[in-house]
């Protein structure tokens, strides 16, 4: 999908009611249940574990024990309209020139959850080639436990944009 233009445009993300209304729709009847349809789809190839990447500082702030992050991968072009939908939803602070095709950071947000803090940068990466977001989460306590849904979330309103999620990686 990221390498073929025709692809991409021919693929929209839609949300689970209206796959299942288009399902229908086309007389297919009831969709089946996301764990069913994951079987169907073919070349799955899960990936090794491995240790995560370091790039940049290690270091954490005074007063929390971890700093983690993440990288989520996204294909589709964003139109300026739907770019703009994400800067009033996250309240993203401008980094680059938001009209310029060859800005990469376009803004940066950030979220307290509980005691833990979390900031993500929005990227894009080439012009019309992906997107991604990158998140770091500064943990004041060893489970982590807000990391999947903030992931979840950051990867939803992405995808409610038009984009397609591709991978996420753990960068630290």
């Amino acid at each position: 999908m990221r390498v073929d233009p025709a692809l991409r445009a021919r693929v929209v993300p839609v949300g689970r009611n209206d796959a299942e209304a288009a399902y229908r729709q086309l007389g297919g009847g009831d969709l089946p249940d996301e764990t069913t349809l994951r079987t169907h789809f073919d070349g799955y190839e899960p990936l090794a574990d491995s240790a995560p990447l370091h790039l940049g500082s290690g270091d954490v702030p005074d007063g929390f024990i971890d700093k983690r992050v993440y990288r989520i991968l996204f294909a589709k072009e964003l139109s300026a309209e739907r770019l703009a939908n994400l800067v009033t939803l996250w309240q993203l602070a401008p980094v680059d020139d938001l009209t310029d095709p060859r800005a990469r950071v376009l803004g940066t947000a950030s979220r307290h959850v509980s005691d833990d803090v979390f900031t993500w940068d929005l990227r894009r990466i080439g012009a019309s080639v992906a997107w991604c977001v990158d998140l770091t989460a500064y943990l004041r306590d060893s489970s982590g436990s807000g990391i999947g849904p903030m992931l979840r979330e950051l990867r939803t309103d992405m995808r409610r944009q038009g984009l397609i999620p591709v991978t996420v990686e753990r960068f630290s």
